[in-house]
């Protein structure tokens, strides 16, 4: 990855949720935020994103460059940029681990 991330940019966090609202049980999703600041602090680059609390830009940066890197990697629990390709990947995963998992129970 070449570049640094920007304002408009999408983050992506693949997360297990237990359970929700719906009666959805056991799943994984895909959580997905635009890029609404980024700031330079004492701590590095941080960026706010919608559904995301503050992220750190350069673990977000290789993280993505990491996973660009690795054909069959798929990071959970850690924020990367939402290409068109990783998140290609990224639901093509949670669609499989879903479907194997006989303890997920999807309502929709």
């Amino acid at each position: 990855m070449s570049e640094q991330i920007k304002r408009g940019d999408i983050v992506g966090l693949i997360n297990k949720v237990l359970f929700d609202m719906k009666g959805n049980e056991n799943y994984w999703k895909l959580t997905e935020g635009k890029v609404k600041s980024i700031t330079i602090n004492s701590r590095g680059r941080r960026i706010k994103a919608d559904h995301f609390y503050t992220l750190d830009a350069d673990e977000i940066e290789s993280n993505t460059k990491w996973m660009e890197e690795t054909e069959n990697l798929v990071l959970v629990t850690e924020p990367f940029l939402l290409t068109d390709k990783l998140k290609q990947r990224a639901i093509r995963w949670i669609e499989q681990e879903n479907a194997s998992n006989p303890n997920c129970k999807l309502v929709r």
